[in-house]
């Protein structure tokens, strides 16, 4: 048991120093190409440092996990660092929902979505962080056994369920708008080419 147990444990940290490297590459990266910073940029930095935290608090977990035992167990995801680690993880997946509503929203919209202010997409930001500790907020309560283990599983799972399904409702809709797009430009190109 102790064997794959130790194997977990170097997969889990050889995953979040990728995460780390990775999203401090891409912070790095957008500040130092500032200046073409646009604001559809604001929610990958978001979403980049949202992801970085995951990798730091993966980190930090599994040090303590090691450091406060004599022989190394699996990890128990009872203390203060997996709050912290589940509002991370979560808010990284409802940014994502915002960047795929955002690009569904630039596809279809284009002409509306150059018009967005800066202020649409720091409220997006701010629901992304406000969704995060609520979920945060449901697994707490659950470890201070103050709710139901069934209803806090209920409840992330129809909030995870439901990002995932509207990730594939926008990305199906931009498919479908990409490729209806193409069948008009082609027939347009062809009608020039006849004449």
């Amino acid at each position: 048991m102790s064997k794959v147990v130790i194997v977990f444990y170097v997969i889990n940290a050889f995953q979040a120093m990728i995460i780390v490297v990775g999203n401090a590459f891409t912070i790095y990266v957008f500040r130092y190409c500032r200046n073409n910073l646009k604001r559809t940029g604001l929610l990958l930095i978001n979403l980049a440092v949202i992801d970085l935290l995951v990798g730091v608090a993966t980190f930090i977990e599994i040090i303590a996990q090691v450091v406060r035992k004599e022989s190394i167990e699996p990890i128990h995801y009872d203390d203060p660092i997996s709050v912290f680690q589940v509002l991370c993880s979560c808010s990284s997946v409802i940014c994502l929902v915002a960047v795929s509503l955002e690009r569904a929203y630039a596809v279809l919209k284009p002409l509306r979505h150059r018009a967005a202010s800066t202020q649409a997409y720091i409220l997006s930001i701010v629901f992304v962080w406000v969704g995060g500790l609520a979920m945060a907020l449901v697994f707490t309560l659950e470890m201070f056994q103050l709710l139901p283990t069934i209803y806090s599983t209920a409840i992330q799972d129809v909030v995870l369920v439901s990002a995932f399904c509207v990730v594939v409702a926008a990305y199906m809709a931009i498919h479908t708008r990409l490729k209806v797009t193409v069948k008009i430009r082609g027939k347009l190109c062809c009608a020039k080419f006849v004449r």
